[in-house]
């Protein structure tokens, strides 16, 4: 079960850094001036703390049985600052779902999780369109 729970830790945190830093400045737009639309800078902020909120306070509940390889507690805060800090995001999360699997089953966790990303990402778009398409 901790294999499971750490797993979809993973794949959470990376959705949610995707959701966070590439998806929702498409979608939370301002204009400015006449002609010119951009992200909304304080919207996107906004947004991402609203999201991020939930994730911390649900994985602090479960927290003690999610644990990297070297028994540090995880937290979606740090597991999105990790990715914000590399420039080789994918291979990073398939490092990091490579490790949930452990040492014999490493490079297939891995190959799993890269190419994972593509139905991940597709995904979160559609939700996102869906999400952001309804009138408020």
């Amino acid at each position: 079960m901790e294999m499971v729970a750490r797993l979809f830790f993973e794949v959470i945190c990376f959705a949610g850094f995707l959701i966070m830093v590439q998806e929702t400045p498409k979608h939370i737009r301002r204009r400015r001036l006449l002609f010119f639309v951009e992200p909304d800078a304080e919207g996107v902020r906004y947004f991402n703390t609203e999201l991020l909120n939930p994730l911390n306070e649900h994985f602090n509940r479960i927290g003690p049985e999610i644990q990297s390889a070297d028994t540090t507690l995880l937290s979606p805060t740090a597991k999105v600052a990790e990715y914000l800090k590399t420039n080789n995001r994918i291979t990073v999360f398939g490092r990091n779902v490579g490790l949930v699997f452990g040492p014999e089953n490493y490079v297939i966790g891995k190959t799993v999780a890269i190419t994972f990303i593509g139905p991940l990402v597709d995904t979160i778009r559609l939700v996102l369109r869906n999400v952001f398409s309804k009138e408020l």
